[in-house]
């Protein structure tokens, strides 16, 4: 369920109507009325994230343990000015992880990169640069297993992940949905596993190597540990699969 503020005026903005708060708040009371369990996903943005802490405290008087966090995602109608300011995510995520470590967050809290490597840019670039990388394995286990090849991009698209939107087109992923470019069919025209097999975008992610990559990430020193980012987010920026992710800091230079 997303939860994007602690108040019908903070969370109506990040949604974009009014009434969704309302609407969210029922929707979470009938889901537990039918025993089932709930967890929250927050979107961050430059408009919630001084209310991140109160977030926390209002999921969990939901009676909602556990919460997901991603920063936004630039794709679809995201808009690139909403983005958190580097500085700002670097001050707070040092205060969460640190937090974290001491058991002092309301809630069970993951953080959810966009890019699927042991070192997602969002969380390591500014653990190194606050000199606490230590603390990363609050985040991603320090055992954690890549689901594909060391030298390939930090995304599971096409290769352990798909995603299917309502008119039946095939994506890697749920960020990808609407990027016509990005569609790897459509299970009205084809079965899913032909699709799996055989569709040329698929095929294309599963070939694609971090060395290909174009862009400011090409000569990047931490490009082996981060794997160039997010796929759905550098093809809205630069509209190339194998183009460099253009949020990060180091990218933009």
């Amino acid at each position: 369920m997303s939860i994007d503020g602690p108040s019908a005026e903070v969370h109506d903005m990040c949604r974009g109507y009014k009434g969704s708060f309302e609407k969210m708040k029922n929707a979470v009371k009938y889901l537990h009325e039918q025993g089932i369990r709930v967890q929250a996903i927050i979107t961050l943005t430059k408009l919630n994230a001084s209310y991140l802490y109160e977030t926390m405290k209002f999921i969990k008087s939901l009676g909602i343990t556990s919460a997901s966090m991603m920063l936004l995602a630039t794709v679809g109608g995201a808009s690139e000015q909403l983005c958190l300011d580097f500085n700002e995510w670097t001050d707070l995520l040092l205060k969460l992880s640190i937090d974290k470590q001491e058991g002092k967050l309301p809630i069970e809290l993951r953080i959810v990169p966009t890019g699927e490597s042991r070192c997602p840019w969002e969380l390591y670039l500014p653990l190194k640069n606050s000199g606490r990388t230590d603390l990363m394995s609050h985040w991603i286990p320090e055992n954690s297993v890549l689901s594909f090849e060391d030298t390939a991009f930090g995304c599971t698209s096409g290769k352990t992940s798909m995603a299917i939107d309502g008119y039946g087109n095939v994506y890697g992923c749920s960020l990808m949905v609407s990027m016509d470019g990005l569609s790897a069919g459509n299970i009205n025209d084809d079965p899913i596993k032909e699709i799996w097999n055989r569709s040329q975008v698929f095929n294309d992610f599963r070939k694609l190597t971090y060395d290909q990559v174009q862009g400011p990430c090409s000569d990047c020193d931490d490009l082996s540990k981060c794997m160039a980012g997010c796929r759905a987010c550098a093809y809205s920026l630069t509209g190339l699969t194998n183009g460099s992710d253009l949020r990060c800091p180091s990218a933009k230079g």
